[in-house]
């Protein structure tokens, strides 16, 4: 009973305590070695999990371009530029913009897939991009990063085109899904893909040495990394596929897109930094807004 919306409301702290950890963890090594150490912890949690739930390995041929694309911009693209981005802007904003992202998604899925958009989804993504927007315009120091202003702006760009390549992101797994493909193969799929690439770049740019230096002399970060890619990316991805499958999808896209605060009550804990209450309406607003996409 209510087994979707408890893993929905899991899913959307999960995700919160995903991205500021993340964040705290790319403040001390950087963005790029934290994605490039942060895949192969995945792919082997979820290669664990595949095994102790004896799941088929079957891949469709069909769907291999497209799990490998979408493991490219989301996990290569899209998280790179989140968490260099809210280095500079904080995970608290960082999150709430990313409640753009089902925007972008339905966009996309329209444009490509033939997905139907309704007045009420298109009022739904009015909602969500003006909540944004106001939050923004409200609110643009935060978390306690204290940087430039221009330092500012290019964090929101960052995190903005992130936003972007995470939504393509999202319709390339639906694709990829379409063929029969399990979700979970699909996951170690996904990160398979990138994680090969994102090595051999290194590796071809002989940045290895300097990667392994960078963050094996961090080993708070290496800690943060271990658990955070755990309990927020591993097991939050697991409770969102369990939200999808046994809640409605509107409510179960409302409550995982809490996640942002999520982020608010730990920064709020930890930096003791709390926001207005037009800033928690703003994002109350948003996800609202969000519901009306999947309803």
């Amino acid at each position: 009973m209510f087994v979707g919306e408890v893993a929905a409301l899991g899913t959307a702290c999960l995700w919160g305590f995903s991205t500021f950890m993340h964040t705290d963890a790319a403040k001390l090594m950087g963005a790029w070695p934290l994605i490039v150490f942060r895949m192969p912890l995945v792919l082997f949690y979820n290669i664990c999990i595949a095994v102790l739930l004896g799941t088929e390995w079957v891949i469709p041929n069909e769907s291999i371009i497209w799990i490998s694309v979408s493991g490219i911009l989301g996990l290569c693209v899209a998280d790179t530029l989140l968490y260099e981005g809210c280095t500079r802007i904080g995970a608290r904003m960082g999150s709430i913009i990313w409640q753009m992202t089902p925007c972008v998604t339905a966009i996309v899925a329209y444009l490509t897939l033939g997905e139907r958009l309704s007045l009420q989804n298109i009022a739904g993504m009015l909602i969500v991009i003006g909540s944004v927007i106001f939050v923004v315009f409200k609110e643009k120091s935060a978390d306690s990063v204290t940087v430039t202003p221009a330092e500012w702006r290019y964090g929101f760009i960052l995190v903005l085109i992130s936003v972007f390549a995470l939504g393509v992101s999202h319709v390339c797994i639906r694709k990829g899904l379409s063929y029969g493909l399990d979700p979970l193969i699909g996951s170690i799929m996904r990160i398979t893909v990138p994680l090969i690439g994102a090595w051999l770049v290194v590796i071809l740019m002989g940045g290895s040495k300097t990667m392994f230096n960078r963050v094996t002399n961090s080993r708070k970060a290496i800690g943060i990394v271990l658990v955070a890619s755990f309990f927020g990316t591993t097991i939050g991805n697991w409770m969102a596929l369990l939200a999808m499958q046994y809640a409605k999808a509107g409510i179960a896209a409302t409550l995982m897109g809490m996640s942002p605060f999520a982020v608010i009550a730990i920064t709020a804990i930890k930096e003791r930094t709390f926001p207005s209450s037009q800033i928690l309406a703003g994002v109350l607003t948003a996800c609202l807004g969000s519901a009306l996409l999947f309803i």
